[in-house]
C-alpha cells in the first residue's frame, strides 16, 4: 500500500495523521511516513512549503533525495524524534559504516530505513 501512497505527491498531507495512528499501532514504519513526507523534493518545490511548513524542514532520511543546503538540522531532529527516529547524524553515521565496510545497515523502501 506504501506504493500506492508514494506515487501521489499530496498523500502526506492528507493522510498524515492517519500515518501517524497507523504508526503507533505498527502497521507503518516511520521512516515509511518520512518517505511520503518527502516526495515532493524530488518533484516539486511548490509542494514542499505546503507539505514540511517550509523548505528548511525535512527528515532527511531518503538517500536519493536532493535536499535543500538550508535544512535546519535541529528542527530535523525534533521531527524524527517524533517518530521514533535517531538523529540524523547516527544515520550519517550508519551511513559511513555501510561504505568502509560494505556491511548494510540500511533496509526497507529504497533501504532508507
Amino acid at each position: 500500500m506504501i506504493v500506492t501512497y508514494q506515487h501521489s505527491s499530496c498523500s502526506y498531507n492528507t493522510y498524515k495523521d492517519v500515518f501517524y495512528k497507523e504508526m503507533l499501532k505498527g502497521n507503518i514504519h516511520p521512516r515509511d511516513i518520512t518517505l511520503l513526507h518527502h516526495h515532493p523534493y524530488r518533484y516539486k518545490k511548490s509542494l514542499r512549503a505546503g507539505r514540511a511548513n517550509n523548505d528548511n524542514q525535512a527528515y532527511l532520511i531518503n538517500k536519493l533525495t536532493d535536499y535543500p543546503k538550508e535544512v535546519n538540522l535541529t528542527k530535523t531532529n525534533e521531527m524524527r524524534k517524533k517518530l521514533f527516529i535517531v538523529p540524523a547524524y547516527v544515520d550519517d553515521k550508519k551511513r559511513e559504516y555501510v561504505k568502509e565496510y560494505e556491511f548494510n545497515l540500511f533496509s526497507g523502501f529504497w533501504s532508507c530505513g
